[in-house]
């Protein structure tokens, strides 16, 4: 999501999320495929630069 679409989600879910681009990821199948996904993830996040 772009920072304008952001925008509308906090302000039509009454949250506070940052108003900056945003990717969400849903992960699904076993706890060791979604560990192991989310892992996978959070090494890309760093090495791109993203945050939490």
């Amino acid at each position: 999501m772009d920072a304008l679409a952001m925008r509308a989600v906090n302000r039509f879910s009454h949250l506070d999320y940052a108003e900056k681009p945003t990717l969400f990821l849903e992960f699904h199948g076993t706890h060791a495929g979604v560990t192991e996904q989310a892992e996978t993830m959070a090494e890309l996040r760093q090495e791109f630069g993203g945050s939490a």
